[in-house]
């Protein structure tokens, strides 16, 4: 089949068991599709996904948006996971919870900007979330709460390990468990928070 001509895949609401996968580095063809895409109702994501998203290889930003995930990855996958892709990427209106040993949001080797705007990872296993990019991070609106350890990643709240800005407004990372527990920021760039609350994380810091 052809790509859709807007290079998105537009998902009904509904509840489906799959793991949907777009890997360009097994099908090259694939590397322009630009998103997966849910419906979302007043703030809620429409599509209840059982399963996990693996993306990688993709060279023209991607987005993902609209999805409530319940998963069992275990390393090195996560509810979602990015790996090796080019341009923006955004991740909206998404709910994840992984109970597997896999982080709840896993973006790894990733080249361009991250954005993030109404994300909830929490309650995941072993990690929030890990973000490793050369571009700029902006997360919005968005939680990293009540996550336990994942020692790879040295946080079970969220990390970010970027080569551009950091923008935080409206993020929680709270009541989290693990080695540095709630947020870790390393970056050469300008970092921005405002409005948000990293509290009631235990062993070394907030």
């Amino acid at each position: 089949p052809g790509m859709p001509s807007d290079g998105l895949i537009h998902v009904k609401g509904g509840t489906y068991i799959e793991l949907p996968t777009v890997d360009a580095t097994i099908t090259p063809s694939l590397s322009g599709l630009k998103g997966l895409v849910g419906t979302v109702v007043d703030g809620v994501p429409q599509a209840n996904l059982t399963g996990d998203i693996y993306i990688r290889g993709v060279a023209k930003g991607f987005t993902i948006a609209g999805f409530k995930i319940t998963a069992t990855a275990d390393e090195p996958y996560a509810g979602i996971r990015v790996l090796n892709s080019v341009g923006t990427l955004k991740i909206e209106d998404v709910e994840i919870t992984n109970s597997g040993t896999g982080m709840g949001l896993l973006i790894e080797g990733h080249t361009g900007a991250v954005i993030l705007n109404r994300v909830k990872s929490s309650n995941n296993a072993h990690g929030g979330g890990f973000i490793g990019t050369t571009g700029s991070v902006t997360i919005t609106n968005s939680t990293f709460d009540w996550n336990g350890a994942n020692p790879s990643y040295y946080s079970s709240g969220i990390v970010i390990d970027t080569g551009g800005s950091v923008l935080l407004d409206g993020v929680s990372a709270s009541n989290n468990s693990g080695n540095y527990s709630g947020l870790t920021l390393k970056t050469p760039g300008a970092i921005t928070i405002k409005n948000s609350v990293v509290n009631n994380n235990t062993n070394e810091w907030g």
